[in-house]
């Protein structure tokens, strides 16, 4: 639960606050592998809420995504990979993870790279944060 609470910017101090007062009872990597697959649950129903509401709604995109040199540019070889790249920095920034998670989204990533790359950083903030608030402790 903590680790799906983690997941949104505005109940990730309570998910970290539930992981941490469940830290010094439960095994490390069995604490960290619960709340990292927690937060990939919840990262994957943010992830198709926002592609549901972009697919679906042509009013949520902005009109200066219509025009022709910026959809050419954002479907161009160059640049196609690095949204999932910035999204995936954002992911394990401070930064609002429904921004990186909604660059995943808009850039088409399938849901298979997105569940691996949100549970590879979801597992190393998750495991840097509660060691490094045992080590403090």
């Amino acid at each position: 639960m903590g680790g799906f609470l983690f997941s949104s910017t505005l109940t990730a101090l309570i998910g970290l606050l539930l992981m941490l007062s469940l830290a010094p009872y439960l095994n490390l990597f069995g604490l960290v592998s619960a709340a990292a697959l927690g937060a990939v649950i919840g990262d994957i129903i943010i992830f198709y809420l926002i592609r549901n509401k972009i697919d679906h709604d042509s009013s949520f995109t902005p009109q200066l995504f219509t025009r022709y040199h910026l959809t050419k540019l954002f479907h161009s070889r160059y640049f196609s990979w690095t949204l999932p790249v910035v999204g995936a920095l954002i992911i394990m920034s401070p930064l609002p993870d429904e921004l990186g998670i909604s660059l995943f989204s808009v850039s088409h990533a399938p849901i298979e790279e997105f569940a691996f790359v949100s549970l590879m950083s979801r597992t190393f903030i998750i495991f840097l944060v509660i060691f490094a608030a045992s080590l403090i402790t």
